[in-house]
């Protein structure tokens, strides 16, 4: 459980460069053939695997990163692929998985202590995870506290986080709604934070109106795709999930979720919709970007 929780954190805090799908696979791969000591290639290579959901392979990837050059965005992305192949794995095997995320992640953050992504993955691991795995809700809180100064609303995240964790859902909802303040102009990723609270808690009344706030954003960026996920996934205001994904791939996508991923989730909308055609069309344009399983997959059911 500590697994999904820490990968949905993930993907809402700043991530590194994107996966743009074969072309951005192949180039990459070109890079590490050139030279197999490029640890940027392999980070990318790592990036595009971990896109994809080719756990194994983004974690083959990372680990030469890390190896070349263990820089704290690197070891990060690491503790992040083996927390997604603990997602996939046998509890022995997620066991040790877990272990090395929480390993990656504390490297990440000696490397770079003022890496806000890396104390708040670590904070998520650390509030999640069993006390037999290291994890400690001390243990996310002095990640909080740590970014207090550099990072506000990083810190009004963790300690929200916490307060939901330990069944103090009045005290989550107000330290996200601090986080959102403290994040300033900035506040589209906040947002959708608040957004995932409201739909954990079921409160999808309160979910939807936050994230038409984000979509009223001029600059969302991820959190646009965020949102309409999120849409999609509740099966609310499916009209509004599909503009915003438009929108979202109408100004190029973000480098946190790639194209191929947004039109997977546009079919998913549409298929939600009874538009098993337009379902069908976006599919293929992601299959035709990339070698994206889910989508393939959802081809492949749609027309048994």
């Amino acid at each position: 459980m500590f697994f999904q929780a820490l990968i949905l954190s993930a993907a809402l805090v700043a991530s590194p460069p994107p996966s743009l799908g074969n072309l951005q696979l192949e180039s990459a791969q070109s890079r590490v053939n050139a030279n197999p000591s490029d640890a940027a290639a392999h980070y990318d290579l790592c990036r595009a695997f971990y896109d994809l959901e080719d756990w194994d392979a983004a974690i083959t990837q990372c680990e030469q990163a890390v190896k070349h050059d263990p820089r704290a965005t690197y070891e990060d992305m690491l503790g992040r692929v083996y927390g997604a192949k603990a997602e996939q794995s046998s509890w022995y095997q997620a066991v040790g998985y877990a272990k090395r995320t929480r390993a990656a992640f504390e490297a990440a953050v000696a490397a770079d202590p003022k890496n806000v992504a890396a104390r708040r993955d670590l904070a998520d691991y650390y509030n999640e995870a069993p006390a037999m795995l290291g994890g400690g809700k001390d243990k996310a809180l002095q990640q909080a506290a740590a970014l207090d100064k550099i990072s506000p609303s990083g810190a009004a995240y963790i300690r929200a986080r916490v307060a939901e964790t330990t069944g103090d859902k009045m005290k989550a909802e107000q330290l996200f709604k601090d986080s959102v303040k403290l994040s300033g102009a900035d506040s589209a990723a906040a947002l959708s934070e608040l957004a995932s609270f409201y739909r954990r808690e079921q409160r999808y009344d309160d979910m939807q109106a936050t994230i038409d706030r984000l979509a009223a954003d001029p600059r969302p960026g991820v959190a646009l795709y965020d949102g309409a996920a999120m849409l999609i996934r509740a099966g609310r205001n499916l009209p509004g999930a599909i503009k915003m994904l438009d929108r979202y791939i109408g100004f190029g996508g973000t480098d946190e979720e790639p194209i191929y991923r947004a039109l997977y989730q546009l079919g998913l909308a549409y298929q939600k919709s009874g538009d098993n055609a337009n379902a069908q069309a976006k599919w293929k344009k992601s299959t035709d970007i990339a070698d994206f399983a889910p989508a393939k997959k959802a081809l492949k059911d749609l027309v048994r």
